[in-house]
């Protein structure tokens, strides 16, 4: 696992990315490091096996392969159903969307690029655990900066998200085992909304009731 950046000292489950200075001052985990049990048994692709080896900045490298993604200011929140909701962000102008499928039952989401309203790139993360949904949720609302996974214990092998912070728009890179990629930049007020807006179909739902719970113990 990677170190918590306020102390490169300690382990943490985090999985943020360090600091360009942190990252500077010491060695990024190998790709063997990831891979431990319960993890993929897959080499992860190439990008990721650079940055794991220390001999690229991921955020900097997505940057250059992705140099001008569009901005995504309009956000518009509608419940499709009572379990179910749907998230859009788009440009001014409508050209390219970011739509957000959450489902409060199974707390899946899927993350769908349209542009031009005629090609859509849908991305599906239903394999998450609670601990990887609320860790993105966490480090997102922080508002620290710096790139955040969204994936689960199957890593890259399934649909996963990277996003990396910055002072003006946060940018939101979609990736996929398929070979199909995609990036949108969202306003930090476009993004906070967005974040809320999940928390709510993320949230664990309450614990049922037991009889036992009437019980007085000593």
């Amino acid at each position: 696992m990677f170190r918590d950046k306020r102390n490169p000292s300690s382990p943490s489950g985090d999985e943020t990315i360090p600091s360009r200075q942190a990252a500077a001052a010491r060695k990024r985990p190998a790709a063997a490091e990831l891979i431990g049990p319960g993890l993929p048994a897959t080499l992860p692709p190439l990008l990721l096996k650079l940055f794991l080896d220390g001999a690229v900045d991921l955020d900097e490298e997505l940057s250059r392969r992705f140099p001008t993604p569009p901005l995504l200011s309009a956000v518009h929140l509608h419940a499709v159903s009572g379990q179910v909701g749907l998230a859009s962000l788009a440009t001014q102008d409508g050209a390219a969307v970011l739509l957000v499928e959450a489902d409060r039952a199974s707390r899946a989401a899927s993350f769908v690029f349209l542009y031009g309203s005629m090609v859509a790139l849908r991305f599906t993360l239903d394999r998450l655990s609670d601990a990887d949904r609320s860790r993105w949720l966490q480090h997102m609302q922080r508002q620290e900066g710096g790139v955040v996974f969204l994936w689960g214990q199957s890593r890259w092998e399934q649909d996963y998200i990277i996003t990396s912070a910055r002072r003006y728009f946060v940018t939101l890179y979609a990736f996929s085992p398929r070979g199909v990629e995609a990036a949108a930049r969202c306003t930090p007020e476009a993004m906070r909304q967005l974040v809320q807006w999940l928390s709510s179909y993320w949230a664990a739902p309450p614990r049922a009731r037991q009889p036992t719970d009437d019980l007085t113990t000593w």
